[in-house]
């Protein structure tokens, strides 16, 4: 068993042991790989929508666009909110969601988006200006049939996702959007800022909508309201000390209290569904200690990276902790703990799992080569964000499920191709 002063929460425990279970259990995987609880996916899907009942829920793609996590959703129920070409082609062409389930909430589009808009035909598109709203003459449907929603994207306060839109041109693309008579409906969208823990954002970014609605009122009919995603994950709200569900009952009261009935509401949470439905397990490659004066450093590498899955740190400022573990449950590591420095496995220098304000992570003081690193709260914005520096490849990802009292996992594969050279010799 685990050394009780590590501490590790009964859910940490959980997850180390289907860890064990999926690399014994398939020889093929390679560290780092994320695995993706579906299961909890779906409880926290239906708490949005139990919570936020007036507000149709379309899953942020760019969160993580595991093709079985989508499926997933998409059996649940779920819209998609895509922002390029690519998330859409994959969302309309290979997973066969109608367009009337898809949001294409990124304002700015290349040429590739229009074509791939004109032939998916999504249910919304989001525009922040004069200039995006032309740009959609550019669509080359074939027919008139095709007239989508139309909203305008709306700056907020304090929103750390500002770069789209200003006050001046919400009303004058509105104006010029009724005026051209393309599209069933028109409304505003907003997001109030990445991991935000403040219901409040959203109030304020509701009554602004309330106030242009009503500027609006007898000249230009304003029936959607996209309140976009902000959400956090449920680590993050933990950390802020603030209930995640009273987060989203207040976006509900709020909902109903600032908007004119019968509006139509949609949100577009990514994170908030999966992030903490997700783990990555990474591996020790290399431990080295330096000795001075002063105590001296104890480095670990992992085969993880900044550059791969745990680019977050630099995304929005994710502090990463590694729950170190052996394969063997009968084989605990020390219940004695040391100061560690965590580097990337890359070769940039800056490749370091920070920890502010403290000396380094807290492990094991016998802690070595080949010992594995569960690294939680890890669905969202890891794999989707990872990059190929130094010609790494993408990580598998396992997916599982659990009903009957039978574990279902299904595991997509990286694309290795030195394995099939070694297979060909």
């Amino acid at each position: 068993m685990l050394p009780p002063r590590r501490n590790l929460s009964a859910q940490r425990l959980i997850d180390i042991r289907r860890a064990r279970f999926f690399l014994q259990a398939d020889p093929r995987l390679r560290t780092p790989f994320l695995i993706v609880d579906l299961d909890q996916v779906a409880r926290r899907y239906w708490e949005m929508r139990d919570l936020i009942p007036s507000a149709d829920v379309f899953y942020a793609v760019k969160a993580n666009s595991s093709r079985a996590l989508l499926a997933h959703l998409a059996q649940l129920g779920a819209g998609f909110d895509v922002a390029s070409a690519g998330e859409l082609h994959l969302v309309s062409h290979v997973l066969g969601i109608p367009g009337q389930r898809i949001v294409f909430s990124n304002p700015i589009k290349n040429q590739d988006a229009l074509n791939v808009i004109a032939r998916a035909r999504p249910r919304v598109i989001v525009v922040a200006s004069l200039d995006g709203l032309r740009q959609l003459d550019q669509l080359p449907v074939a027919d008139s049939s095709y007239r989508p929603v139309l909203l305008v994207r709306m700056p907020v306060r304090g929103s750390n996702l500002n770069k789209y839109g200003s006050d001046e041109e919400v009303i004058p693309i509105l104006r010029a959007a009724d005026a051209s008579g393309r599209f069933s409906k028109l409304g505003l969208t907003f997001h109030v800022g990445t991991q935000s823990t403040s219901s409040h954002k959203f109030q304020e970014a509701l009554q602004k909508c309330a106030r242009t609605i009503e500027r609006l009122a007898g000249k230009v009919k304003l029936d959607v309201i996209d309140a976009g995603g902000g959400f956090p994950d449920q680590r993050a709200a933990s950390n802020a000390a603030v209930p995640y569900r009273s987060i989203l009952t207040d976006v509900a009261s709020y909902l109903t209290r600032h908007l004119p009935a019968r509006t139509e509401v949609f949100v577009e949470p990514g994170r908030a569904l999966v992030a903490d439905a997700g783990v990555i397990v990474t591996q020790i490659v290399a431990r080295t200690e330096t000795r001075s004066r002063s105590g001296g450093t104890r480095c670990l590498q992992i085969d993880d990276s900044l550059y791969r899955n745990l680019l977050g740190q630099w995304h929005d400022g994710r502090e990463w902790d590694v729950h170190p573990f052996t394969l063997d449950e009968n084989a605990p590591l020390s219940d004695e703990l040391s100061d560690f420095v965590i580097t990337g496995g890359s070769c940039d220098g800056i490749d370091q799992l920070e920890r502010k304000g403290k000396k380094g992570h807290r492990l094991p003081k016998d802690i070595s080569v080949g010992t594995y690193g569960l690294i939680d709260c890890a669905g969202a914005y890891t794999t989707s964000t990872a990059t190929c520096f130094n010609g790494h490849e993408n990580s598998d990802v396992v997916l599982f499920s659990q009903s009957g009292g039978q574990l279902h996992s299904h595991v997509e594969r990286a694309n290795r191709p030195w394995e099939d050279l070694s297979a060909a010799q």
